[in-house]
């Protein structure tokens, strides 16, 4: 809220009224969404930012149409155990699917999407070994399996035959 000192010291207070989607034009970056009140805190001046508006119930519902359906597709799965399997499994993915599509459907839905976005894109920023790297440290790792395997049944070997002694069943 810009809040400055009107005549007689008295406070004056200005706040911006916008569609639930954006900010007003020319309205300060950094706002705060009370209702549909967008009330600014000053500084730099934005052309169209987007907002996300809360949709508590509407979410609670669509993550519970989610519960619903997955339930109920897996119960569908296990009553009709007499029909395909090949049918079963189809329609358990493509209720799946819809599901999915109804869960991106919420603030909590977009930000796993935007963060699956991100990790592809950092999987892209790697850079993955050459064939002749990747070769190397196989036949490296390859070698130090075999020889802790040797020295692992060397020293079971030993251990065997100190108990053996200690037990009097050496021979």
């Amino acid at each position: 809220m810009n809040v400055s000192l009107g005549r007689a010291g008295e406070l004056v207070a200005e706040a911006h009224y916008c569609t639930p989607q954006h900010l007003c034009a020319g309205a300060p970056i950094g706002e705060r969404r009370d209702g549909e009140v967008m009330v600014t805190s000053g500084g730099a001046q934005a052309d169209s930012v987007e907002v996300e508006a809360p949709r508590g119930m509407a979410d609670n519902l669509r993550w519970t149409l989610v519960v619903v359906l997955l339930a109920a597709a897996l119960g569908a799965f296990y009553y009709f155990a007499d029909e395909s399997l090949l049918l079963r499994v189809v329609g358990l993915i493509a209720v799946a699917g819809v599901a999915v599509a109804i869960a991106l459907q919420t603030a909590k839905g977009r930000l796993a999407w935007d963060m699956v976005g991100e990790a592809r894109l950092e999987v892209r920023k790697v850079v993955w070994p050459t064939r002749k790297e990747t070769i190397q440290t196989t036949g490296i790792v390859i070698a130090m399996v075999a020889v802790m395997a040797l020295l692992l049944w060397a020293l079971d070997g030993l251990l065997g035959y100190l108990m053996r002694q200690l037990l009097g069943h050496g021979g």
